[in-house]
């Protein structure tokens, strides 16, 4: 049996909409943020995705293309939290939901709980 693939949706640290001062650590927690996944739930296969407003349909399709089986997907606070994001946030989960429709959304509050949320969804097994 193949694990399940959830993706992490998020903005890049570098992204305008992240204030500066946050910009270095959250690079530092995206940095080991799917490696710390992997570890924590080898059952799953974690992928994160930076995605950001500018991104094209075409470079979201293309995203897409990549992960033939998506079981889940986790859309970041930074997405999420922006009310400039709505828009964008729309776009990513009706593409999902196009590619993917089975596909599980799961929302986080920090990098550090995305596992909380996934494990709500995919539990450990025993």
């Amino acid at each position: 049996m193949t694990k399940p693939t959830i993706l992490l949706f998020g903005l890049p640290a570098t992204h305008h909409s992240i204030p500066e001062a946050l910009r270095e650590k959250i690079a530092a927690m995206l940095a080991s943020l799917e490696g710390e996944l992997n570890k924590e739930a080898p059952d799953l296969n974690f992928h994160f995705v930076p995605v950001q407003p500018e991104d094209s349909q075409e470079k979201l399709d293309e995203i897409f293309s990549k992960f033939p089986k998506i079981d889940g997907y986790v859309i970041g606070n930074g997405v999420r939290s922006n009310m400039e994001l709505t828009p964008f946030m729309e776009r990513v989960i009706d593409r999902v939901r196009q590619v993917a429709p089975q596909a599980k959304v799961m929302f986080n509050t920090i990098p550090t709980d995305t596992i909380v949320a996934i494990r709500r969804w995919f539990p450990k097994p025993e």
